[in-house]
């Protein structure tokens, strides 16, 4: 984690690999406000994290990467192209 000062607050940005174990920690445990004073994070950036997450789950489990999602998305513009200058 490393601090960035502002004017008068902190602001801390958090690793991909901190927000990791923190989320770990939160799953492992029963009560989200444990994992939030223990690592002083807001409850609600811990959620943020956590719907991030699943979000990027959908698509791994999906089987669709996002080079596959935007070809297909290629191809499905291409054939729209074609049959607007077929009518």
């Amino acid at each position: 984690m490393t601090t960035t000062q502002g004017s008068s607050k902190k602001r801390r940005n958090w690793s991909v690999e901190d927000k990791l174990n923190i989320i770990r920690k939160h799953f492992n445990k029963s009560k989200l406000i444990e994992t939030c004073d223990e690592f002083r994070v807001h409850p609600n950036m811990i959620s943020h994290w956590w719907k991030m997450i699943l979000e990027a789950g959908k698509e791994a489990l999906s089987g669709q990467t996002k080079r596959e999602q935007s070809s297909k998305e290629k191809i499905a513009q291409k054939l729209r192209e074609r049959t607007c200058k077929k009518k």
